[in-house]
């Protein structure tokens, strides 16, 4: 089973039209008070005018991307002798017989006329090197792609139309000041429409971190009914970290998946793979306005 995480695939719908403002309250949800209702207002307008930005601008970058994948195996069992009496049976002893791989890759981004194009270049598995073009890791359950705009799938034009938005929260994320944006799909589309939990910073409503909904995913489905055949329940965690900032705009510096599975009978999770990438020496090449607003004017 392989889950596909893609990102701003298509960002032009026409003849979509639909008042801009705040979203109604999602089945089941109190009414926010007028406080929270103008605080979640102003954390929308905030990230939609990134969102456009972002969408305007044309970027040239590299990177390493640095991908740890933890793959969970059967487990092993060895035959250890019982020191004490002469006679008594030996115990068992169970070791984990999981796998780590790593990979590095020499990562390019393109993006242009709102079209991203990246490529990879291989140059290191498992500490051996070798260098092989767009080449991926073969265990990797997980393809991931345009990680740099996950926020314009939330915030962006046809992402406002698309979901419904409250504030779940506040937390401090690594020093920042951070209210949690808790985004759920409002309509079902034949493309992808993730839901997510946003880590937005005070002040700006940058964005710091978003903990994406696995049950939003287009293949969800197929793993959810694949692990009831198992009595198994998917326990599956994306989250997309934006450490990296150049001229206003927030670039990947970390994102992580964990593909567990809760067992009916035991009531424990067990951990089936764990995937890391680090996005590490940054290189801006170009960042540049690459379209004019309705109003005449570059973003």
């Amino acid at each position: 089973m392989r889950i596909a995480v893609r990102f701003a695939a298509s960002l032009v719908i026409v003849g979509l039209t639909t008042a801009w403002g705040l979203s109604a309250p999602a089945r089941g949800q109190s009414t926010p008070s007028p406080e929270e209702a103008a605080l979640l207002e102003s954390i929308l307008e905030s990230t939609k005018a990134y969102c456009r930005k972002l969408d305007n601008f044309a970027f040239e970058i590299a990177c390493r991307e640095v991908v740890t994948e933890d793959l969970a195996g059967k487990p092993k069992v060895r035959m250890v002798p019982q020191p004490g009496e002469p006679g008594m049976a030996p115990t068992m002893s169970v070791a984990n017989s999981g796998t780590r791989n790593t990979y590095i890759y020499n990562y390019h981004l393109i993006r242009e006329q709102r079209i991203s194009r990246e490529t990879r270049i291989l140059v290191e598995r498992n500490r051996r090197r070798l260098m092989a073009s767009n080449v991926r890791p073969e265990a990797l359950r997980f393809h991931f792609e345009n990680m740099t705009f996950g926020p314009i799938d939330l915030f962006g034009v046809v992402g406002r139309l698309r979901h419904e938005y409250r504030v779940v929260g506040r937390e401090t994320f690594k020093g920042e000041k951070a209210i949690i944006v808790e985004a759920v799909p409002n309509v079902q589309t034949i493309d992808d429409n993730p839901g997510a939990k946003v880590w937005v910073r005070e002040g700006d409503s940058a964005v710091l971190k978003i903990e994406w909904d696995p049950a939003t995913l287009p293949e969800y489905e197929e793993i959810k009914a694949a692990a009831a055949a198992m009595d198994e329940t998917p326990v599956i965690s994306l989250i997309t970290e934006y450490g990296i900032e150049k001229d206003g705009f927030r670039f990947p510096s970390r994102f992580f998946i964990r593909e567990a599975y809760l067992q009916a009978k035991t009531r424990k999770t067990e951990i089936a793979s764990e995937v890391t990438v680090e996005y590490r020496d940054y290189k801006f090449i170009r960042i540049v306005p690459d379209f004019v607003d309705d109003d005449g004017e570059t973003p």
